[in-house]
């Protein structure tokens, strides 16, 4: 049963997620040194609010994992994964509690090195705390997929019964309004993540030698953090919008409406980076970083449904293409090229391959 579990669910999530934790591990060992993470962990033992802070990441990273599972499980090519129901309960529950310890190693890791660090400087209060914490993340998550599968068929939209939308949405919200409905927390963890990414580039740029580069690696990053959300509007529209392909719309309308859901679901990194860009470059610069942000993650959307698809090999040329464009960044090749030649790539990538995706 556990095999089956992490062929079924675990490797499909770190298949789906694999350009999430490289942004997360590039944020972790590229941006911050050893002593700064050893200074935040250090400051965490002794800090109640900063410890808290890192326990409130990690349950949203256990509530990011939770929902992938629930909805993996409500698929119908899962449904075969309710045949654990004819083994014992104390066999599920061990069985759904290795599934989500699986999952949450990303962050249990980080857990393990504060706690060897908590011996070091003795700090019992906060061990038993990170002890405590990942037990209940761990059995929280069994208990949920426990109630899960003793209900196969239920489904209850609280948020359709009590907020119907009257007015009619125009089609390039209908992804955003998906992914605040039904993606919450993803798009709350992305979005997070994101900002903190921008808002750290924009206060380390005052502070030392840098340029104009170090806001595009981070406005780079934070396009290819997107990479989950993106794969998902490419499911999104195999569920929801198939015929729609076979309508007579433009290929010029298809990619305009690409743009305009691009710029609504990068509301919040526009946000960030009008709010805390530096004062040494010009608005010029900051709206070039923005478009900059914006080109790469069109680029990101159209190779995913265009040319990737579901080919696992399109997360590797997805990985090395990030490495070579922050090579390209730092041998200062200007954004506007960038953004220009990615718009034109995009579209180009549209007309190709549009009526030939399934």
């Amino acid at each position: 049963m556990n095999r089956i579990l992490y062929l079924t669910i675990v490797r499909e999530y770190y298949r789906q997620n694999a350009i999430f934790i490289f942004a997360v591990l590039m944020f972790a060992i590229g941006f911050l040194r050893g002593n700064e993470h050893l200074a935040i962990i250090n400051e965490a033992l002794r800090s109640p609010f900063i410890l808290s802070c890192i326990f409130l990441l990690w349950i949203l990273y256990a509530l990011k994992v939770t929902l992938f599972a629930l909805r993996f499980l409500s698929q119908r090519s899962s449904e075969f994964l309710y045949h654990i129901r004819l083994f014992s309960p104390a066999k599920r529950i061990w069985a759904f509690m290795n599934l989500q310890f699986s999952l949450i190693q990303l962050a249990f890791t980080y857990a393990v090195l504060m706690i060897g660090k908590g011996i070091l400087e003795k700090t019992w209060w906060a061990i038993l705390a990170i002890v405590v914490v990942n037990l209940v993340v761990v059995v929280a998550g069994a208990l949920v997929y426990e109630y899960r599968i003793r209900r196969p068929n239920s489904r209850q939209d609280v948020t359709r019964k009590y907020a119907n939308l009257s007015f009619t949405t125009p089609q390039f919200l209908f992804y955003p309004q998906y992914l605040l409905t039904r993606q919450t927390v993803l798009l709350l963890i992305t979005k997070s993540f994101t900002a903190f990414v921008i808002m750290g580039v924009c206060y380390l740029y005052p502070t030392d030698d840098y340029d104009i580069r170090l806001i595009s690696l981070g406005c780079l990053l934070a396009a290819f953090s997107q990479s989950v959300i993106l794969q998902n509007l490419h499911f999104f529209e195999r569920m929801y919008f198939d015929m729609y392909r076979n309508m007579p719309v433009s290929g010029l309308r298809w990619f305009l409406n690409y743009l305009l859901t691009l710029a609504v679901i990068l509301l919040p990194e526009a946000v960030v980076l009008a709010r805390n860009f530096p004062a040494g470059p010009g608005l010029a610069d900051g709206v070039l970083q923005f478009v900059f942000l914006f080109s790469v993650t069109v680029v990101l959307l159209h190779y995913q449904i265009f040319v990737a698809g579901n080919n696992e090999s399109g997360f590797q040329v997805v990985f090395f293409s990030g490495v070579l464009l922050a090579i390209l960044v730092m041998f200062r090749i200007p954004a506007w090229a960038f953004s220009a030649a990615g718009l034109l790539l995009a579209y180009g990538m549209l007309k190709r391959r549009f009526y030939e995706v399934e």
